[in-house]
């Protein structure tokens, strides 16, 4: 009689697996927000838009001013070592004022059911507010830059995937954020 060979995985845990997977996919699918802890891309649960040749990113760019008011845009590697040129991290920390952000709640959509959800949100406490306004103006001091405030601008990027070229930038929001 021939010895059968099990398979390596059950049907049980085949589907332990699948739920894991997919339940957090499908809550970012469904609410925009990305869940934690969860396993998803680097680009989060979404696709990316391409039509043709081009492609469409939105992009969260800081914007620090020299001495004479003209922005100048800052880098990820300029803020910190550890962050790469382009970091999905350093856009969540910009996008959240770099844990300035005092608002505490947070509304988001829940495309399936058309209903907008409203959520407690941390608010950091002061001193820890006045410790990233510290770190912020000497990064900026760092740089050359003024320490009295920086932009955070959000934009909608069009890029030839061939040749990597921006074809078109739209700002869709920019707000400034004061260090003083």
């Amino acid at each position: 009689m021939k010895e059968r060979r099990s398979a390596l995985f059950g049907v049980a845990t085949t589907v332990l697996i699948a739920v894991c997977l997919l339940v957090p996919l499908g809550f970012r699918l469904m609410t925009n927000i990305e869940p934690f802890p969860a396993m998803l891309f680097p680009s989060g649960g979404q696709t990316v838009p391409v039509t043709g040749t081009e492609v469409f990113l939105r992009d969260i760019e800081v914007i620090g001013y020299k001495q004479t008011g003209q922005p100048q845009v800052i880098s990820p590697s300029d803020v910190s070592r550890v962050m790469p040129e382009f970091s999905y991290i350093f856009a969540q920390v910009a996008g959240q004022d770099f844990g300035l952000d005092t608002t505490n709640r947070i509304a988001f959509n829940v495309k399936g059911l058309n209903e907008t959800f409203t959520v407690p949100r941390h608010v950091p406490s002061d001193e820890a507010r006045a410790q990233a306004k510290r770190w912020l103006k000497s990064r900026l001091q760092r740089l050359g830059l003024s320490t009295t405030r920086l932009a955070v601008r959000d934009t909608w990027l069009t890029i030839r995937y061939k040749t990597g070229q921006v074809v078109s930038k739209k700002v869709i929001n920019e707000h400034i954020i004061q260090l003083d």
